[in-house]
């Protein structure tokens, strides 16, 4: 029993001088000693003895397995991605672990006393190109410290997740699989990152100074809104990917950065947008021309507006500052109200601009004043009517039709009495064609302020019995029983009997 006690004490004290003696990861050790005498404290840590050569002078170092890469943060040799692994060990020899974020996948069908795999890359995240570590990829929300993003892709760790090194002036490409340079931000190296590449196309890395580099737009191209450089509206171009990707690259000889067919340039958003009459979708970026909406999967115009080409222009009454007014309505844009109004000669009536008599119109009796119609493209009166001296009203004169619209020429004393223009005292008064007024009856009221009176007659001054002044007719006419004053018997223009009996005796004389 006391022997065996020795033995096991005797085994324990070499083993623990050999512990002791142990030579670690990094230390010079003798390559032509057998066994090989590289052995970390871990003793299942794969490290060997190598030969290096540090400048000119060969070495003898411990070092990972052939390759196998020293993890810093694991303090441990590991294998990079499709580097072997160990699934299974019962042989007490070094065990081969993945690098962090790799899993080892069974690659054997025997299981005895060792069992070797390979070692992949976890979903999200990729080889790093240099040391084969397994680095987190843009989006990925696990990482701790910034060296578990990919570096190579200028990728840094912020409160968990991998993003861009320059959130403000990069922007991740799915495609080339790194962050890139916005226009504005810098391309010069920010080492441990690698020199950024410039986003997008027509972009260029330019020196502003001998240390400094930023990305900028090539000569002829211009900085959008969303950091991207393209041709403007109008520039001439060659292909498509020149322009906007809003434009298209058309037209012969000189080609140009256009709108496609069916949209129309909005100078103030510097936006295409959709015609009045095409097609357009109520969640679509693509928005209609100003003042249209998309209504029933189609641009219309807006209330107070009215489509012309495919553009809406304003109406009476509307907003014009950016559209401008439907010229054909006879309508300006004010420049005080910047709203439509009437042009000059023409005036609102019911929220539509109408000419005044004598005016341009449509062919059409709605674009003029009052009662008034078109003839000839032009607003005029129907035949026995005239226009009042304000040009805005059509007066029937005697004789003719008369209702609520069409009102009698009130200034010739005439009144509306059975649809019909009268004088307004048919007792008194009479109707002058010549002169197209109401006058005074011979022996009657002589008539208004310029005291009208019939034909061959005159105002008598003022009767002090009855206060009137009277038609009375004038010499050698007299009254007749219609109020007129016709010639009197006896007068110089009559033919008496004696003038008649003179004659006749004087032409007997001849017989």
């Amino acid at each position: 029993m006391n022997a065996l006690k020795v033995t096991v004490f005797t085994a324990l004290l070499v083993s623990f001088t050999a512990l002791s003696q142990a030579i670690e990861y990094g230390q010079l050790c003798d390559i032509t000693v057998t066994p090989d005498e590289c052995r970390s404290v871990n003793v299942l840590d794969p490290i060997v003895c190598t030969n290096v050569i540090i400048n000119g002078t060969d070495f003898a170092v411990c070092a990972c397995e052939d390759g196998m890469f020293r993890h810093e943060d694991l303090n441990y040799c590991v294998s990079p991605h499709l580097g072997k692994c160990t699934i299974q060990s019962n042989d007490g020899q070094p065990i081969h672990k993945c690098t962090k974020f790799a899993h080892c996948f069974d690659t054997t069908t025997r299981a005895n006393e060792r069992k070797e795999g390979k070692c992949y890359c976890e979903p999200d995240t990729v080889p790093d190109g240099v040391s084969g570590h397994c680095k987190l990829t843009h989006g990925s929300n696990r990482c701790t410290v910034p060296t578990d993003c990919n570096v190579q892709s200028i990728l840094t760790c912020r409160q968990g997740s991998c993003v861009c090194e320059d959130e403000e002036y990069q922007v991740w490409n799915k495609t080339s699989g790194k962050c890139e340079a916005l226009i504005a931000g810098s391309c010069t190296a920010n080492l441990p990152f690698p020199k950024p590449d410039c986003n997008g196309r027509n972009t260029h890395c330019n020196n502003i100074t001998e240390t400094e580099f930023i990305c900028q737009c090539l000569p002829g191209y211009t900085e959008a809104p969303d950091k991207s450089c393209y041709k403007e509206f109008e520039g001439e171009c060659e292909i498509n990917d020149d322009c906007h990707p809003q434009f298209e690259c058309k037209g012969n000889p000189t080609k140009q950065c256009l709108c496609p067919d069916g949209q129309i340039y909005h100078d103030e958003s510097k936006t295409c947008r959709i015609l009045v009459g095409q097609q357009c979708a109520l969640n679509s970026t693509l928005e209609c021309t100003i003042h249209a909406a998309c209504i029933n999967n189609n641009c219309t115009c807006t209330q107070g507006f009215i489509g012309v080409n495919g553009t809406c222009f304003a109406q009476y009454g509307s907003e014009c500052s950016e559209v401008g007014c439907y010229g054909s309505d006879f309508l300006q844009c004010s420049n005080t109200t910047t709203t439509c109004d009437c042009v000059p000669n023409y005036q609102a009536e019911n929220n539509r601009c109408v000419g005044l008599i004598g005016q341009s119109c449509r062919n059409s009796n709605d674009d003029c004043v009052g009662n008034s119609i078109c003839l000839q493209n032009q607003c005029g009166c129907s035949d026995g009517q005239e226009s009042l001296p304000n040009l805005i009203q059509c007066v029937a004169l005697h004789g003719q039709s008369c209702d609520g619209i069409t009102v009698c020429k009130t200034d010739s004393f005439l009144t509306c009495t059975d649809s019909t223009c009268n004088c307004n005292n048919p007792l008194s008064q009479t109707y002058e064609e010549s002169r197209r007024t109401c006058v005074g009856m011979a022996d009657r009221e002589c008539l208004g302020v310029a005291e009208l009176c019939v034909g061959n007659s005159s105002c008598s001054p003022l009767d002090n019995t009855n206060m009137q002044r009277i038609c009375k007719c004038n010499q050698n006419f007299a009254s007749s029983k219609e109020g007129l004053c016709v010639q009197a018997n006896g007068s110089s223009n009559v033919v008496t009997s004696g003038v008649m009996l003179s004659i006749l005796l004087m032409v007997t004389q001849y017989i």
